[in-house]
């Protein structure tokens, strides 16, 4: 019974991110990638990316990528952990300060069991929700890609976990 349960509850995962995804706006989400961020065999969160339809990864077409945590993060972790790759990977942009200084409005502290979705539907705009409700929505040039380069780009620090979310 209890494998049943489980089996059940594994299959039916996906399937209700699908749904939050779809209410965080993105029309007819399918998963296109997933993948496992873990160190010295610590899981950090696993990842899912979604496209409209399951189109292939398109960095100018909508997109939702989503975290769920496997261990806690202050959100002055997420916020410092996310400068630090926005700088390694753009280097020292001079409009760094401000687009920290404004996601630093959309990050709560997380636990275990926690999630992120951030859904880019225009290169210029992304919302971010935290655990099924909407934290902000930021609108800056560029910023969908910017900020998922932190884990979609060929420039991200784990390019086996980029492919992977990108179907590749």
């Amino acid at each position: 019974m209890f494998r049943l349960i489980s089996a059940i509850v594994l299959l039916a995962g996906p399937a209700i991110a699908q749904d939050a995804v779809q209410t965080a706006g993105l029309p007819n989400p399918v998963m296109i990638g997933e993948a496992s961020l873990g160190l010295i065999g610590i899981t950090a969160y696993d990842a899912r990316l979604y496209t409209p339809s399951g189109a292939a990864f398109d960095w100018a077409a909508p997109m939702a990528l989503e975290l769920n945590y496997k261990r806690g993060f202050s959100a002055q972790d997420l916020i410092r952990g996310t400068e630090a790759e926005l700088r390694r990977i753009e280097g020292d942009r001079d409009d760094i300060p401000t687009v920290i200084s404004v996601l630093s409005e959309c990050f709560y502290d997380v636990g275990k069991g926690d999630s992120y979705l951030a859904v880019g539907q225009t290169p210029d705009e992304i919302e971010l929700w935290r655990n099924g409700r909407k934290t902000c929505t930021i609108t800056y040039p560029d910023i969908r890609k910017r900020f998922l380069s932190i884990w979609l780009s060929d420039q991200s620090r784990f390019t086996a976990l980029s492919r992977k979310l990108r179907g590749l």
